[in-house]
């Protein structure tokens, strides 16, 4: 008889059902998501008899705070990062033990600490090279894959193939880390490349949210139980909420105690995260018409995204980006775009970045722009905008959809 085990809701919220026997599997940016996001689900899954895995998309070998912790050395160089990542791997592995994790079942891509963003903006095809680590391949002697976007895309795709989750848990599109919501968009790319073909189904995708201040300590009520931000219960999102037993929150506290390196590096506290439940958003299909946006920076208006709407018409895209407020000269705007076509039986991924720079003939609040986009087939374009200080990202939408 097939048991259905279900766990009371915080208030407003649907009850995350597990069942037993699931695959699983947790897209982890860094080291510690999978603990801060997923350590209460990890024990329950594992209690049902599901099989979990757990695959780290970086090292999280590029904060200088934690290097310094980790090697001494408050002027950290390339071999202090690439000893940090090897301590977050092990500190990865110590915890996942805790939690009662398989570490056979921990995979270990490598790719670089804050550069996600550039793997799938700027570096599809040529390497990137770390500018914490110096790397441009995997350089911890597990894949030895070369820093590129398309080498990524090509890593996720093949553990989907073979792990066959039927559940998969990934960060949210509108979390504020570029890293977050960089591998969120490779996420995307990968669940269009998976279905273009013959329309396969998708394993079921839930996100999770990490970084998005103030969340999660002014979503936080008194009994101790998160919410989900405010701004982020529209139409389009749909919360779920795993209620943890106290024993559950005691382990997953512990597990989180295994990342020394992240102990006072993490913004305020690694246990603010160590609520009384979990929360993960099924998202809406992405459409041509996107809305909400994820900023870093909230008291700078012209750092504000409104609605952006793109369409493809003929051997043009057209793009329209309103803004709350009058767009800055000190500031970048850029639309990035992704497109996954079907040629034959081969799915072509290609590029497109288009700077939006204000000057006097731009519109007050935004931009109306027609790029010339000759596509090769059938396929789907997948974009978001960002707004940047120099090299730091204040801003970006989230993923808009088009297809043509």
């Amino acid at each position: 008889m097939l048991l259905t085990l279900v766990f009371t809701a915080a208030s407003g919220l649907d009850a995350l059902r597990l069942q037993p026997n699931e695959r699983i599997l947790i897209i982890a940016p860094h080291p510690d998501d999978e603990v801060l996001a997923c350590g209460g689900l990890i024990q329950q899954a594992l209690a049902l008899g599901d099989s979990v895995w757990v695959v780290y998309v970086t090292a999280g070998d590029g904060s200088w705070p934690s290097a310094w912790r980790v090697t001494g050395n408050v002027f950290p160089g390339p071999e202090e990062y690439l000893e940090l990542g090897r301590a977050r791997i092990e500190e990865a592995r110590a915890g996942a033990k805790l939690l009662g994790l398989d570490t056979s079942r921990l995979v270990f891509l490598g790719y670089p600490d804050d550069g996600i963003t550039c793997l799938w903006q700027q570096h599809w095809q040529t390497p990137y090279r770390s500018s914490h680590t110096g790397a441009a391949a995997e350089p911890y002697a597990r894949t030895g894959h070369q820093y590129a976007g398309h080498r990524l895309l090509d890593d996720l795709t093949s553990l989907l193939r073979t792990l066959r989750p039927s559940r998969l848990f990934a960060p949210h599109p509108l979390d504020a880390h570029p890293d977050h919501w960089s591998t969120a968009m490779f996420i995307a790319i990968a669940r269009e490349a998976w279905r273009l073909p013959a329309g396969a189904s998708f394993p079921e995708l839930y996100c999770y949210l990490v970084h998005r201040p103030p969340y999660p300590g002014a979503q936080t009520d008194d009994s101790g139980f998160l919410s989900p931000p405010d701004d982020l219960i529209s139409a389009g999102h749909h919360w779920f909420s795993l209620v943890l037993s106290d024993e559950q929150l005691h382990t997953k506290q512990k597990a989180l105690g295994c990342h020394d390196s992240q102990q006072g590096t993490f913004g305020s506290d690694l246990y603010g995260y160590s609520a009384n439940n979990e929360l993960f958003d099924r998202i809406g299909e992405p459409a041509g018409v996107v809305t909400e946006d994820a900023p870093r920076v909230g008291f700078m208006p012209a750092a504000g995204l409104g609605t952006i709407m793109a369409s493809v018409k003929g051997e043009s895209l057209d793009l329209q980006v309103a803004l709350p407020a009058k767009p800055s000269s000190d500031l970048d705007y850029s639309f990035f775009a992704h497109s996954i076509e079907l040629d034959a039986d081969s799915v072509i991924h290609n590029g497109l970045t288009v700077e939006l720079t204000p000057d006097a003939s731009t519109d007050s609040q935004g931009w109306s722009v027609r790029v010339p986009w000759r596509p090769s087939g059938r396929g789907v374009l997948l974009y978001s905008v960002e707004v940047t200080w120099g090299t730091v990202i204040l801003n970006h939408s989230d993923i808009g959809r088009v297809v043509y």
